[in-house]
């Protein structure tokens, strides 16, 4: 998606945290169960996601100032 962002000059932004940062965030252990048990099912997962959705509040709040972002889900 960035090389998109890139060829069609559109702000690119990722909002959702990387693997490296799920430890960081006490999120590991769900994301992990998420990713390796729960794939393919429309699970919530009330902790892990909650920490997800706030941070990227704040990462889209961050970027108000830097015009039009493109933030794709799913």
């Amino acid at each position: 998606m960035c090389a998109v962002a890139k060829r069609l000059d559109i702000l690119y932004l990722q909002i959702d945290l990387y693997r490296e940062e799920w430890a960081v965030h006490n999120i590991g252990k769900e994301m992990t169960v998420r990713e390796r048990i729960l794939q393919g099912y429309d699970v919530r997962l009330s902790h892990a996601d909650a920490v997800r959705e706030q941070l990227w509040l704040e990462r889209i709040e961050a970027s108000l100032d830097r015009g039009r972002v493109l933030v794709i889900f799913g």
